[in-house]
C-alpha cells in the first residue's frame, strides 16, 4: 500500500473539484442552450456563455465551448443560418456560427 503525500492529496481533490465543475458548466449549457433554441431565433454559442451567466468553462479553454456547441447541435438537430462576429473583445472578432432549430 503506498502513502500519498498531502502535496498528492491536494492536487487529486482539485482534481476532483474541477471534473466536477466542468461536468456542472456542460450541464448548464446545454440547459441554456435547448431554452435558447425554443426561441426560435438564431443564437451561437457566445450568447449561451454570456447572456445566462454560464460563463466559460472551468478549465479555461475555449476548445470546451465548441464541443459544447457540437453537443447541443446534434442533441436539437440545430442548422447552422449564418455567421456574425463575436462580441467579446477577447474573441477579435472572429466569426461564429448562428444556429437555430430546423423546420
Amino acid at each position: 500500500m503506498t502513502t500519498s503525500t498531502g502535496q498528492e492529496l491536494k492536487e487529486q481533490g482539485m482534481a476532483q473539484v474541477e471534473a466536477n465543475a466542468y461536468e456542472q458548466w456542460k450541464r448548464e449549457f446545454s440547459y441554456w442552450g435547448r431554452w435558447t433554441s425554443l426561441s426560435g431565433l438564431p443564437f451561437t454559442s457566445e450568447d449561451i456563455t454570456s447572456m445566462f451567466y454560464v460563463g466559460l468553462p472551468p478549465s479555461g479553454s475555449v476548445n470546451a465551448i465548441g464541443a459544447a456547441m457540437n453537443r447541443l447541435v446534434r442533441a436539437l438537430n440545430l442548422e447552422r443560418v449564418g455567421y456574425v462576429k463575436a462580441k467579446h473583445p477577447k474573441a477579435h472578432a472572429r466569426m461564429l456560427a448562428q444556429w437555430k432549430r430546423k423546420g
